[in-house]
């Protein structure tokens, strides 16, 4: 019965961590609103992480990828994943409602764990939160020079809260932080090509 609260105890000492590491570095490249060299070629691959792959990083996905449509963006690709999920897991119903207000269709995506690969051929690795930060570290190793904090694009701080069981209304709010953030990417993009 001790295990899951040594878990969470662990998770949270990590958690701090990586926010102490962050505070004391010089110029921490994760909180650069800045793109890192491979964003900045003509076909740019953005691999969004969040948590379950359920919420967060799937909306940021399709909404860069309609953003970049709308708006003439060619050669980008757009790519999401979890780092704590299993495979398949569908949006929740309140964050496939909500997407749709946005004009965003989550209603056939499936989750999917992060893969070595995926990191690899990305040239831009979004995070949403310290968690997904810190997770990615530890499965991964240190990233940071193509790791970013989606937030920073949107000059609000740089942590994402995941909207998980938090109902429509944490959704609309969260969904709404991670619109101003994508959209601050795309300028970004666009200012570098």
């Amino acid at each position: 019965m001790i295990r899951p609260y040594l878990s969470a105890a662990r998770n949270h000492a990590g958690i701090e961590t990586q926010r102490l590491r962050l505070a004391l570095a010089r110029e921490p490249t994760v909180l650069d609103a800045s793109l890192p060299d491979g964003a900045v070629s003509d076909d740019p691959n953005v691999l969004f992480l969040c948590y379950g792959n359920i919420c967060r990083s799937p909306l940021a996905e399709r909404y860069l990828e309609s953003v970049a449509e709308d708006r003439g963006i060619d050669g980008l690709s757009a790519d999401s994943a979890g780092l704590r999920t299993t495979a398949g897991r569908a949006s929740p119903d309140d964050a496939v409602r909500v997407a749709d207000d946005l004009g965003v269709d989550l209603s056939d995506h499936r989750s999917k764990p992060v893969m070595a690969e995926h990191l690899e051929r990305s040239d831009l690795v979004v995070v949403m939160d310290l968690l997904n930060y810190s997770d990615l570290r530890r499965e991964f190793g240190d990233r940071d020079e193509k790791t970013r904090f989606l937030g920073v694009f949107s000059g609000e701080g740089y942590e994402i809260d995941d909207p998980y069981g938090q109902g429509i209304d944490g959704f609309q709010a969260l969904y709404g932080d991670v619109v101003r953030a994508v959209d601050g990417l795309v300028r970004a993009l666009e200012s570098e090509r």
